[in-house]
């Protein structure tokens, strides 16, 4: 069996030029597409390192203020118990010296009284 002339494909030089440009060109694309994944992902290995990163930072910023938030809540309850000491001692400063105002008030009353009652013995002997 031979084959017929339909059969038969032939290119011509011009035919082969094109297809081995066409090569070319195909293998410069993918050249350059494997240079700008290596970009990428380069960049892509500098963000992921930036962002673990940042995120450690975060980590000691919420740290440090987790602390802090402690810290005050601790001084926010001893400023409290301490106030409320300062009332309760100011209430029974405050009952100290009602007493001793109201014995100041019996006891200049008394005087009084005396210096009054000399006046009227002073007065009435006469």
């Amino acid at each position: 069996m031979t084959p017929s002339n339909r059969d038969l494909v032939s290119f011509t030089v011009q035919d082969l030029t094109l297809l081995m440009e066409a090569y070319k060109n195909n293998v410069e694309i993918s050249t350059t597409l494997l240079e700008q994944l290596k970009q990428i992902s380069t960049s892509q290995g500098e963000a992921n390192e930036l962002t673990s990163t940042l995120h450690q930072s975060i980590g000691r910023f919420t740290d440090t203020l987790n602390q802090s938030i402690l810290g005050l809540t601790k001084a926010v309850a001893e400023n409290n118990n301490n106030i409320i000491k300062l009332q309760t001692e100011f209430i029974t400063n405050q009952e100290k010296l009602k007493t001793v105002i109201y014995g100041s008030y019996g006891g200049m009353l008394t005087v009084i009284i005396s210096v009054v009652a000399l006046i009227l013995t002073i007065i009435f002997k006469k």
